[in-house]
């Protein structure tokens, strides 16, 4: 009899350590049917939560048929951009966030035009403009980025090739993290980028920068973005987060830890669960228009 219930023991131990083993496996490979199936149970739970009203907080400013219509085709001259932003600011904007890669000079300003009709065509412009400044969109549009509470867009690079690093360097992320008194520095953690594209360093050296990735999974859809990333230049933290940081004073991310990475990300009261490398997945609102712009 006891021979029989170690036996029966020893099998139930036996299928137990199976089934750990199998699905140990199937976590570490990742089959794509698996994958498929967590998809469409995290999609359905999206379409079945009750979202509510959408917060009035956010206001998207669209670059859309409309305002090309009346101002032109994009790129727009960056006095244009100026003015929004300005205007923006005005209105009571507590922070804004450029969604917009600035990396190479405004050919559109006048000084440039002139430099470019020279050296092409042989042909010299000769005007005065005051202000002086009015000559360069650049520097105007920096000087307005200076005065008013902007968060610029830099785009992340995760493929191989050469280290890119901020020539001068960008204004640094503070980071302040909690855990376990034990706990490895979740920062170990983060996917690691190559280097960022950057707006031009006469507008990054007046704001505070922020990554517009986000991540297209194989099936074309985008369910996480990158939080937090590691770069040579040190961590970057996405743009919308950013501006959030902006909008409330805030020079410090603070976040939560676990020994196998980061656990959350807090903007008191809210607390944001985040993956252990530093993604956030996006619970979607709505379709197109969800909030208004």
């Amino acid at each position: 009899m006891n021979k029989q219930k170690g036996l029966a023991l020893a099998r139930i131990f036996g299928v137990g350590c199976l089934v750990i083993i199998c699905v140990f496996g199937l976590y570490l490979t990742q089959p794509a049917m698996l994958k498929q199936m967590e998809r469409g149970i995290y999609d359905l739970l999206l379409r079945t939560r009750a979202g509510g009203e959408p917060s009035p907080v956010p206001v998207l400013v669209d670059i859309d048929e409309k305002s090309l219509a009346e101002l032109g085709q994009w790129p727009w001259p960056r006095y244009q951009l100026a003015r929004l932003v300005e205007e923006l600011a005005i209105d009571g904007a507590a922070s804004i966030g450029l969604d917009i890669l600035l990396a190479e000079p405004d050919r559109a300003s006048p000084l440039r035009v002139r430099e470019n009709l020279e050296r092409d065509l042989g042909v010299r412009l000769d005007y005065q403009i005051e202000p002086k400044i009015l000559e360069d969109n650049d520097l105007l549009l920096a000087e307005v980025i200076k005065n008013c509470p902007v968060a610029l867009g830099a785009y992340l690079y995760f493929d191989e090739g050469e280290t890119l690093r901020a020539d001068p360097p960008m204004r640094p992320l503070g980071i302040a993290w909690h855990g376990a008194p034990d706990a490895v520095d979740p920062l170990t953690f983060l996917c690691k980028a190559r280097g960022l594209s950057l707006p031009l360093p006469l507008f990054y050296t007046e704001a505070p920068v922020g990554s517009i990735n986000s991540i297209v999974e194989d099936d074309s859809v985008i369910r996480t973005v990158p939080v937090l990333v590691n770069t040579p230049d040190g961590p970057v933290t996405s743009l919308a987060v950013r501006a959030l940081m902006l909008a409330q004073r805030k020079n410090t991310l603070f976040l939560r830890a676990t020994g196998f990475g980061l656990d959350s990300l807090v903007f008191k009261p809210h607390i944001l669960p985040l993956t252990p490398q530093g993604n956030l997945a996006v619970a979607w609102r709505g379709p197109r228009h969800t909030y208004p712009y």
